[in-house]
């Protein structure tokens, strides 16, 4: 919704703040419950929608809570890690608290026990190697050795 204000209108700043109150949740636990009942993703639009209804109030009122949400409180929510907030887009989104579970490592400690693991096997394929050489040419060198004096 677009809200157009034309400058030559008197604006009274004195209620400007009382008139949102009575909308807004005092605290961000409050807000964060009343974005519970908000199908999420959503626009901040939707979210000032769901928390004006069932009243009907000037149209003031409703640019008053939807500045207040998009400036301020929905901002410090998404800060404090409750929600994701994209103020560009006017987007809000819960944040996915099992983002992490299901892994207990980190990719970089993954990442670097599987480079260690790697050279590891590296090391025990290079000493096998090495130890099948040198046995190869200790029995080719006796057999040179011994076969001679028994021909």
């Amino acid at each position: 919704m677009t809200i157009y204000h034309d400058p030559r209108d008197p604006v009274d700043e004195t209620d400007t703040g009382a008139r949102s109150d009575e909308f807004v949740p005092e605290t961000d636990a409050a807000l964060r419950s009343a974005l519970e009942d908000v199908q999420l993703p959503a626009t901040v639009d939707e979210v000032t929608d769901q928390l004006i209804e069932p009243a009907q109030p000037p149209i003031d009122t409703w640019a008053d809570v939807h500045e207040q949400l998009h400036r301020t409180r929905l901002p410090s929510l998404d800060d404090a890690g409750h929600i994701e907030f994209d103020e560009f887009r006017g987007i809000v989104e819960r944040t996915d608290p099992r983002a992490d579970e299901g892994r207990p490592f980190s990719p970089a400690v993954v990442g670097t026990v599987s480079v260690v693991v790697l050279l590891v096997l590296l090391a025990l394929i290079s000493v096998s190697i090495v130890t099948a050489f040198t046995v190869t040419v200790i029995t080719t060198t006796v057999v040179i050795w011994l076969v001679p004096s028994f021909v």
